[in-house]
């Protein structure tokens, strides 16, 4: 095995590498105690993570080389794609040569470098037309690809195995890639796809196979549109396994955000939920949103439309206010059917989302004025705060017990901050009162004296929540996943990409007449009756309805899977009664009514993304800024690590040496017999003996003589 390189010879080769135009950049050293690479997650192979953002630290600056290495145990990367360099990186010895063979050719005399498993053979790019990392034809051969956005690990690096990247021809030209060789990296045909993947007709749906490089933004959409291409063309998971490592092969990783199992990982959900030739169909609760389909289905859905243009404001974000508003127009006796256990509250989460200032408070000021409601609506508006305060906008706490006064309230909140701030408070309640209000549970408890009591029963209340949330804001909802929170919330957006120019005639408010007598709330009348089970009112609900919402409740019992969606159905069943409310005060769901709730849940979805996305961008961004600092702060630790074992191995050294001279006046001392004066562990840390010796003579503490051995000063 080569001896490894110590820490001043990988800082020489670095700056030789650096001097033939090659852009170099530091990697982890696998005698670290820890990985150096400022990566999320360590994949366990040491030694060839970047220490740093590759792409953008790779340099040939010699005092900028100097400043990453010296001092450090350190790898040696090397950017390919500025250094003009393609590397054929053979992991199997004899692949590149029996490729070679194959199509009649002969691997040309060009500079290498012997790794621990194979050789990295070094060719300038083709002018022009630069390849990156993609195999092409080599996809059947223990060979990888390294050129535009890829890295190699350079010459008088380690290994974790401890062999050591070896220049096998030193004075070698680099020569210009051959044609073949050329040929087969740009060929159409990755290793297990035959000629399948020559079969995708539309550009539109193999964009993610004609570019070359995949840039940031578009790679996880890669990922996701080559695993399921594979799947509706029959390929079997096997099959496609290539495929994925093509398009991981082609990504520009420089961040690295994605690893290849990110990239696989694709092929585990595509091929977990649907059998190889089947063609991908939405889940029932989330079809794909045909907004016009929704909007011109019914008159007052498009004069809502119409009007919330006119005030400029954002259609679904009006949709939600109007929403929420309907539903507490009619009082807590009406109820959806028990069809998953007991009977159901109409009542809404609503969260209407965009940036700072999306418009989000108008869009409720049109909601209402669409519904002609007045100043004076038979609901009370109460802003939210803590779970108590919900308690409080229905009942008084007397020394009897707690008094109903009113049983239907619309709570917003203009920014989701006055939430948070109270559900981090702690002994805040409020997360679980938000889910017991979406189910119409009894809340408020009969804890402590009973003048403080402000208990409300089951179906006893109605309401609404309408709150403004910025994505990034968002977790305070999101992050309670487990406690069933966001999956009882609709989503909305306050954007409109479809906002004209002009600014349309607004048409007349919405008039949906009187609410039936048997419908309406007691309101804020100050001693509400309470209405007994016997006298709630059921909605009745369509066969479609029924049976979806059975299916889907059947295989989740049947999984023990929930997730985001486990209560999709049931919101969308609240928002398919608010729908027929609002068309004329009905209270029958019919299957139009379901299928555009069905649209308003998918809108919903798409929308809760954007948060979900917002949140793991910030989340990423935290983890880089926490990895960068611990990368730093290793790198502080093992350089004061270094800086007490060079200590104590000089004095090691010294010791010996002025020992040496006093037992042997005439004599000097010998490299091997300073070697048995340092400790093992000392050699092994700092690269051997060689380098501590050279450090002992720039400080002056040792000198040598004529004969090339040690004296003391």
């Amino acid at each position: 095995m080569t001896e490894l390189p110590n820490v001043r010879a990988v800082t020489g080769a670095a700056l030789s590498l650096a001097k033939r135009g090659w852009h170099v950049f530091p990697l982890d050293h696998p005698d670290n105690a820890r990985c150096a690479g400022t990566h999320k997650r360590c994949d366990g192979q040491r030694g060839k993570h970047p220490v740093g953002a590759w792409s953008r630290i790779a340099t040939t600056d010699p005092q900028s080389v100097k400043d990453r290495f010296n001092g450090k145990r350190r790898n040696i990367g090397i950017a390919c794609g500025p250094s003009g360099l393609l590397v054929i990186d053979e992991d199997q010895p004899g692949e590149f040569a029996r490729y070679a063979e194959s199509v009649g050719q002969a691997i040309p005399d060009t500079y290498t470098v012997r790794t621990a498993k194979g050789t990295h053979y070094y060719f300038q790019q083709p002018d022009g037309q630069p390849l990156g990392n993609a195999e092409g034809a080599f996809g059947e051969y223990g060979i990888n690809v390294r050129g535009a956005g890829g890295y190699v690990v350079g010459p008088n690096s380690a290994h974790a195995s401890g062999a050591v990247y070896t220049e096998a021809n030193p004075r070698a030209e680099i020569v210009p890639a051959p044609v073949w060789l050329i040929q087969a990296l740009r060929s159409d045909k990755p290793a297990g796809t035959g000629e399948l993947l020559d079969q995708i007709p539309d550009p539109d749906e193999r964009w993610w196979r004609d570019e070359p490089m995949i840039g940031p933004g578009k790679r996880h959409a890669a990922f996701v549109a080559a695993a399921g291409w594979c799947l509706e063309a029959g390929l079997s998971k096997v099959e496609a396994v290539p495929v994925l490592r093509d398009v991981f092969a082609r990504a520009d990783n420089a961040d690295g955000k994605y690893s290849v199992d990110d990239a696989l990982g694709q092929l585990d959900d595509i091929y977990g939920r649907y059998q190889p030739g089947e063609r991908r169909k939405p889940l029932p609760a989330t079809p794909t949103t045909d907004e016009d389909q929704f909007w011109s289905s019914r008159p007052v859905l498009a004069a809502m439309r119409e009007f919330a243009r006119s005030r400029r404001v954002a259609p679904w974000a009006v949709f939600g206010s109007v929403l929420g508003a309907t539903v507490c127009q009619v009082g807590p006796q009406l109820v959806l059917p028990p069809l998953i256990g007991g009977q159901a509250s109409l009542n809404l989460l609503i969260a209407l989302v965009a940036e700072s200032g999306g418009g989000k408070d108008a869009a409720y000021a049109a909601g209402c004025e669409f519904l002609f409601l007045g100043d004076d609506p038979v609901f009370t508006t109460h802003v939210i705060n803590t779970a108590e305060g919900m308690d409080a906008s229905y009942t008084n706490a007397t020394k009897d017990g707690p008094v109903q006064f009113n049983d239907t309230s619309l709570f917003i909140t203009s920014e989701i901050d006055t939430i948070e701030a109270e559900v981090r408070r702690n002994g805040s309640k409020l997360r679980a009162r938000l889910r017991m209000f979406y189910m119409g549970e009894a809340t408020g408890g009969k804890t402590g004296k009973r003048e403080n009591w402000r208990a409300v029963g089951r179906h006893q209340y109605r309401g609404a929540l309408i709150a403004s949330v910025q994505p990034s804001r968002s977790g305070v909802l999101l992050d309670d996943a487990d406690g069933g929170t966001p999956q009882r919330v609709l989503w909305l957006p306050t954007t409109d990409p479809g906002m004209p120019d002009q600014r349309p005639d607004p048409p007349l408010p919405h008039e949906s007449g009187a609410v039936p007598g048997e419908l309406q709330p007691q309101g804020s009348t100050g001693n509400i009756e309470i209405v007994g089970q016997h006298d709630r009112i059921e909605i009745e609900v369509c066969q479609t309805a029924t049976d979806e919402t059975d299916r889907a409740w059947t295989e989740q019992l049947r999984s023990g899977k929930s997730g985001l969606n486990s209560h999709a159905n049931l919101t969308r069943l609240k928002v398919a009664a608010a729908l027929a409310l609002l068309d004329g005060w009905r209270t029958k769901v019919t299957d139009d009514d379901w299928e555009l709730a069905a649209l308003v849940m998918a809108k919903s979805d798409q929308t809760r993304e954007i948060c979900q996305k917002a949140l793991s961008r910030q989340a990423r961004k935290a983890n880089r800024t926490q990895a960068v600092l611990r990368a730093e702060q290793e790198e502080v630790i093992e350089e004061h690590r270094e800086q007490r074992a060079m200590r104590a191995a000089a004095g090691q050294a010294v010791r010996r040496v002025k020992k040496h001279h006093v037992e042997h006046p005439e004599g000097s001392c010998s490299t091997r017999c300073i070697n048995q004066a340092i400790d093992s562990k000392y050699r092994k840390q700092l690269g051997g003996t060689e380098p501590i010796i050279e450090r002992l003579l720039a400080e002056g503490l040792l000198k040598l003589d004529e004969d090339g051995r040690y004296l003391p000063i």
